[in-house]
């Protein structure tokens, strides 16, 4: 359950979203339709929570501006949507699993994971809605919608910020084409498949993240983390 948890919300970020990249001088800025840490939470909430012998998996569907994530539950008697947006005790319907979450280190605290998260929205400017239904509870996400000239100056920005600056060497667009496709590759994996040594891959994965606009970068643990380039390659 823990690794489904990772690859859920990593294949969300990788796949399904699209970053808003800006530069504050020459940091590059990543800036997600829906906060990370809150995405992370619902679905550690959804895994925790649900109720595994209706047989109805979780179910997440995603929008360009809405991400809807719902799953059969039990609620405490007299509970509606309207108790879970506020401070609550906590009642695990899978004791074992969610403490299993706490003892991992994968949520804080329990009963106060639905209050960060709406905190965290809210001050990203993402409305949440929970719907409480008979069997089950759904979770709406709806992101602010950026206008055409934002999307315009945006990738303006980008697009020039990058090609202007710095060059790429044929194996580095190679590592990076290899990392779009295997995000959670270790530095032997990749080292293997450029056919180099391994000091050599571990200097050009340093070079590609400590560019002044950097193409690369590893979210994570070494054991569990991910690559994520940074960078349209399309372009290169």
């Amino acid at each position: 359950m823990f690794i489904q948890a990772d690859r859920v919300v990593e294949l969300i970020y990788l796949k399904y979203f699209k970053a808003r990249i800006s530069y504050d001088g020459l940091i590059r800025v990543e800036r997600y339709p829906i906060p990370k840490d809150a995405m992370r939470e619902a679905v550690y909430n959804a895994l925790m929570h649900s109720n595994y012998s209706s047989g109805v998996p979780i179910q997440i569907r995603i929008h360009e501006n809405e991400v809807l994530i719902s799953n059969d539950c039990v609620f405490p008697a007299n509970w509606t949507a309207e108790t879970l947006m506020q401070r609550h005790r906590s009642e695990q319907y899978n004791p074992k699993i969610a403490n299993a979450f706490f003892r991992a280190g994968y949520v804080e605290a329990w009963g106060r994971g639905i209050e960060n998260m709406c905190r965290l929205c809210k001050d990203y400017g993402v409305k949440t809605e929970y719907t409480v239904h008979p069997g089950d509870v759904m979770l709406a996400f709806f992101a602010k919608q950026e206008t055409a000239a934002t999307q315009s100056a945006t990738q303006s920005t980008t697009q020039s910020a990058t090609q202007s600056t710095q060059k790429y060497l044929p194996i580095e667009i190679k590592l990076m084409h290899y990392l779009v496709a295997n995000p959670r590759a270790t530095q032997g994996q990749i080292a293997k498949y450029l056919g180099m040594n391994l000091n050599t891959t571990k200097y050009y994965l340093n070079k590609l993240g400590k560019l002044e606009v950097p193409a690369i970068k590893h979210e994570g643990t070494t054991r569990k983390g991910s690559w994520m380039v940074l960078i349209d390659l399309e372009n290169l």
